[in-house]
């Protein structure tokens, strides 16, 4: 018990400094509309990205069909994709 009561006394500062940086950012974001809708799309670009992403993988993989198709002379819109 006593050496927990040290360690909190050696770093009250660090974890006052914690305290107070994570009340900045909580009213940082409550109070300031701008900084809450940044905050807020955050979420929504990360899945589009991931959807986006999924889409080029897709679009990828597929090309191997499609350059076989194209050597063989024909054209990648004719076949049943």
């Amino acid at each position: 018990m006593r050496n927990v009561i040290l360690f909190i006394r050696k770093y009250a500062n660090f974890f006052f400094f914690l305290l107070f940086a994570n009340n900045r950012t909580q009213f940082l974001f409550q109070y300031n509309k701008y900084h809450e809708a940044a905050w807020m799309n955050v979420p929504a670009n990360q899945q589009a990205l991931s959807i986006s992403g999924t889409a080029k993988w897709k679009y990828y993989f597929r090309l191997k069909k499609i350059n076989e198709q194209l050597a063989g002379g024909k054209h990648p819109a004719e076949s049943d994709a």
